[in-house]
């Protein structure tokens, strides 16, 4: 995987840095909801990623009924995603 060369600064790469931070195992999130606004607005969909000394080694995905209309623009930026496929 990429991490293992990126470089963060000139003298560290990340794998250096997420070991001197303890963070040899970590898990990344991702949210994606129907817009910006923390009162209105709503959690579409949830990720997550598991990497163990900078290497992915397992994920999680999920499409999130939101209970609200999803906007035209959020839907076409799911492609092939549409309500019909988050009603649960």
């Amino acid at each position: 995987m990429f991490l293992r060369f990126l470089q963060v600064s000139n003298e560290h790469t990340l794998i250096e840095l997420l070991s001197f931070f303890e963070l040899d195992d970590f898990i990344a999130f991702d949210l994606e909801t129907t817009g910006l606004d923390n009162i209105n607005d709503r959690i579409t969909e949830i990720s997550a990623c598991r990497f163990i000394k900078g290497k992915f080694v397992e994920e999680f995905t999920s499409l999130v009924n939101p209970e609200i209309p999803i906007p035209k623009n959020i839907i076409s930026s799911y492609e092939p995603v549409t309500p019909i496929n988050i009603i649960r």
